[in-house]
């Protein structure tokens, strides 16, 4: 790509830059061992450090209190006049030599102040000596060992699958769906390897850059390929992202784990499965299968650049690597990235079981190694934050997988060189980052993983269809890059702090209490953490609900708040949580299969607090009318049932014009009769029919209201649809 250079503002941005110290200047020992036994003419990938850097304390200290798009905005800009100011000289030196055939693919990252490029051996000391704006020019060299496991799957399934991923249902997802929250007005980046954008499930979830797209009608249409980089952003009718390690707009999948990933974190259910936790997101795609870390940190500079709120990733730089990851200049991007209000949801590689290898304080990959946007009380060792969440995975018995990671990471250059003294990377590491020592097992270093989310689900499958059972914590990491993306759909003004603060404190405690290096904070509940985030914006009810001549808890009482169009359910204590109510006076609905419907009025809500109700609901074989018995309605009449989508239990209101003997019949989407209701006589009014489908499995329903007057012997019949979602 090209550098696309800034305007500089006229005002210092020096306050922001400072001369790094390195512990040695220049070119790297390996790229001089290995310009010395090159070939002539060889061309070897190499990256220039540019000696002017962001002072990372400093940049926050001004960002920290901005709005996120407006923390965007600043850091972005500040990044971007730094590299533009630097590295102008060394690029346009770089472009020349390419007109001469001596470099190519120059990407310029102005995301830690680098620049990638393949270079002719016989330029590089030259380039050097040239431009003293160089701190140093390093190796990049091609790994040994894969960026990501084998998938484990059972291959295209049709039959005996749930029509909901265990996953989706266990981090509680569809109670967050039922606060009108499924990841709306959220864009998440995903680097991967690549995506099937025709997958039915996820075709109308993936991002069309505007720019890219000429006619402006959210398609990829044939006469976008235009061969123009329309955006000026250094990238070629990059329509729905990059392939970062081919240089190319392709970004069709070529292995599957990128569409297993995105099924997970937005596949709709259109082919018959919920996969899903935030079906409304859009899906940036960013893909990366074996390139290098550059390519790596090219896609997150990406992803800042072009807007996107959330980057997740399963790409895992382990330490069995050869050579081994640049984890300092891997913190550096994640922490840029983080300046600029980004969040990532990172695996943490599948080496839990692997300590030989992966030897304790790095069996954690990179980047999931860097530390979190927020540091839990139990980190008492405390330094420095970025945008990096690490995710361990758990089985649906929940046990831990043993291939999951173990914490905890070490940022200090002691540990890494008492494990491995010819470190390749030891010239490029900064004193700040060793804030996190381990000193072998004498302090805590880094608690990692940061939580835990499920493995092992059935999701999209390239070429179309499903897959059962993906695994590794590649199916946990787009887990929870989903609840984040329905936190932000929530709250799109929270910054990275409080969303890694909420996910965190609001996760199950699994094994001991606080956080731990096996299962982090514990397992990922996204309705808590939706609920935590919408806290300090909205108003909050919470109580119980109980029988009122027995005192028992009523599991699954809907209470909902008609004027919003949105609810919530008691959990299996009678206990309920209900977030994000406006400011106001509410009326709000308690129903429950077998009890009268008990309505609380004119209740007043205040932003940031939290109201405590308390019910006892009365039985009741009729049906409670909450409207007035004078007031008759004129024709029959069915609306639409409520709430819908629900779980297991929904209301469908009536107008009876007279008394009337009703009868409900369901039917599943094959036209099958599946369940028949017979509510007996019904008053002339608006009577409630409350349904429990608990005995149905998830997917689409009709309902058929047959009503036969008593007084007039007229026969109304209206037939309705509805989503059952467990």
């Amino acid at each position: 790509m090209r550098f696309r250079l800034c305007l500089i503002i006229a005002f210092s941005i020096s306050m922001f830059c400072v001369s790094v110290v390195f512990s040695q200047v220049g070119i790297s020992p390996e790229l001089m061992d290995t310009i010395t036994y090159a070939e002539l003419g060889e061309f070897v990938p190499v990256i220039f450090i540019m000696k002017e850097q962001i002072d990372v304390d400093n940049l926050y200290a001004e960002v920290a209190d901005l709005a996120r798009i407006e923390r965007r905005e600043y850091a972005l800009r500040l990044l971007q006049e730094v590299a533009a100011s630097s590295q102008v000289y060394l690029i346009a030196d770089l472009e020349r030599l390419e007109k001469a055939g001596k470099t190519n693919r120059i990407r310029p990252l102005w995301i830690s102040n680098m620049i990638a490029a393949q270079v002719n051996t016989g330029e590089i000391q030259p380039l050097l000596h040239r431009h003293s704006e160089i701190h140093q020019v390093i190796l990049e060299s091609p790994r040994i060992g894969s960026l990501k496991s084998n998938i484990s799957s059972t291959g295209s399934v049709i039959d005996e699958i749930d029509e909901m991923g265990w996953g989706v249902d266990d981090i509680h997802a569809p109670m967050v769906w039922n606060l009108g929250y499924r990841g709306q007005n959220v864009l998440i980046a995903g680097i991967d390897t690549g995506v099937d954008y025709n997958h039915p499930d996820l075709a109308d979830h993936i991002w069309v850059n505007p720019f890219e797209d000429l006619n402006g009608n959210g398609i990829v249409d044939p006469s976008d390929w235009n061969d123009i980089d329309d955006d000026h952003n250094g990238y070629t009718d990059d329509l729905r992202g990059w392939d970062f390690e081919h240089q190319s707009p392709d970004v069709m999948d070529i292995q599957g784990n990128g569409t297993a990933a995105a099924g997970i974190i937005l596949g709709d259910g259109t082919g018959g499965v919920q996969t899903g936790t935030a079906p409304r997101a859009k899906l940036m795609i960013l893909k990366n299968l074996s390139g290098g870390e550059s390519a790596y940190w090219e896609a997150v500079q990406y992803a800042v650049d072009m807007g996107a709120d959330i980057v997740t990733s399963s790409l895992a730089y382990r330490w069995h690597f050869v050579p081994q990851p640049n984890y300092a200049a891997m913190r550096e991007v994640m922490q840029a990235a983080f300046l600029a209000g980004l969040i990532c949801s990172n695996s943490i590689g599948n080496e839990g079981d692997n300590l030989i290898q992966d030897p304790m304080p790095f069996n954690i990959a990179a980047p999931a190694s860097c530390p979190p946007p927020w540091l839990h009380p139990d980190q008492t060792i405390i330094g420095g934050i970025s945008s990096v969440l690490a995710i361990g995975a758990y089985y649906d018995n929940y046990e831990l997988a043993p291939y999951s990671g173990v914490g905890p990471s070490a940022w200090n250059l002691d540990d890494i060189l008492s494990l491995s003294p010819g470190y390749v990377w030891q010239s490029y590491w900064l004193p700040d980052y060793n804030d996190y020592p381990y000193n072998a097992g004498m302090e805590i270093g880094l608690i990692k993983p940061d939580l835990t989310a499920p493995t092992d689900v059935v999701t999209t499958q390239w070429g179309g269809g499903y897959m059962g059972y993906y695994a590794g914590t590649e199916a946990a990491a787009p887990h929870a890059a989903g609840a984040l993306c329905l936190m932000l759909s929530a709250n799109p003004y929270a910054s990275p702090e409080a969303l890694a603060e909420a996910v965190m404190t609001s996760a199950e405690e699994m094994g001991v209490p606080g956080k731990n290096n096996l299962w982090g904070c514990g397992r990922l509940n996204a309705f808590t953490a939706t609920a935590a985030i919408l806290a300090p914006i909205s108003g909050t009810l919470t109580g119980f609900v109980t029988d009122s001549a027995t005192s028992l808890a009523i599991p699954e009482t809907v209470i909902s708040i008609p004027a919003q169009n949105t609810f919530t359910q008691t959990d299996s204590s009678g206990s309920y949580l209900y977030p994000g109510i406006t400011e106001g006076e509410r009326d709000v609905r308690f129903t429950a299969a077998g009890y009268d419907t008990l309505w609380v009025c004119d209740l007043a809500f205040t932003i940031g607090e939290v109201e405590t109700l308390d019910v006892a609901l009365t039985a009741s074989v009729g049906i409670a009318d909450p409207h007035d018995p004078l007031d008759i309605p004129h024709e029959f009449a069915v609306g639409r049932c409520y709430p819908n989508p629900f779980n297991a239990e929904t209301v469908i209101p009536l107008e009876l014009p007279q008394r009337s003997r009703v009868i409900v019949d369901i039917f599943d989407v094959s036209g099958r009769k599946v369940w028949t209701i017979s509510t007996g006589v019904q008053n002339a009014g608006y009577p409630r029919i409350n349904y429990n489908a608990s005995r149905l499995s998830s997917g689409v329903y009709f309902y058929r209201i047959t009503a036969r007057g008593l007084e007039r012997g007229d026969t109304y019949q209206s037939v309705g649809k509805m989503l059952l979602l467990k």
